[in-house]
């Protein structure tokens, strides 16, 4: 899989928000919501292994989690 063009500077973007404090953590990454992410999401996470970060029945309310030392661990539940 080609990586998409912006692909390097949604990571830097990321990385940005990741090193910083907790409180800087946006709702959702652009990385998450743009061709180049997601594109890069199926292919490195995905594409070679299942990723399960929990159980819908962990998550209560339907939305998007970000939590764990300070490091964004995105978890996307939908709605019932």
């Amino acid at each position: 899989m080609t990586p998409h063009p912006e692909t390097g500077a949604l990571l830097s973007g990321l990385r940005t928000v990741a090193d910083g404090p907790c409180r800087r953590l946006p709702t959702c990454p652009r990385l998450c919501t743009t061709r180049g992410g997601v594109a890069l999401e199926q292919e490195r996470a995905f594409g070679r292994d299942w990723v399960s970060p929990g159980l819908a029945a962990e998550i209560p309310e339907v939305g998007i989690i970000w939590s764990g030392r300070c490091r964004p661990a995105g978890v996307l539940r939908p709605r019932r």
